[in-house]
């Protein structure tokens, strides 16, 4: 989680009186009182594990998880998509069995 040195404000709320600093985590809570104007940023200071994208953005980069295929999708697909998890199949089996190995692997 970022951390983040606030300021209170001109306008005053109960949580922050105005020009008083606190350095905490950047919450909904938070991020309402600065978009209020109750508070504005001083410093702001990303959590190790949080890229500047992340930080500036407050989007945290999932990665993407593989679309499943139909049911009624060619061999092929299933095979791509069985890669793309990890779960390893062998070029004997039928797309059935390739789905039960997906279906299993859930």
């Amino acid at each position: 989680m970022t951390a983040v040195t606030i300021e209170g404000t001109i306008i005053p709320s109960a949580f922050l009186p105005t020009g008083a600093r606190v350095t905490v985590d950047r919450t909904p809570f938070i991020d309402r009182l600065i978009r209020n104007g109750f508070a504005r940023v001083i410093e702001e200071t990303p959590a190790p594990d949080v890229s500047v994208a992340e930080a500036l953005t407050g989007v945290v980069d999932t990665p993407a998880v593989p679309t499943r295929p139909a049911r009624s999708a060619s061999k092929d697909a299933w095979r791509a998509y069985l890669d793309l998890v990890g779960v390893p199949w062998n070029t004997d089996m039928r797309r059935d069995d390739l789905i039960a190995l997906a279906d299993d692997h859930v």
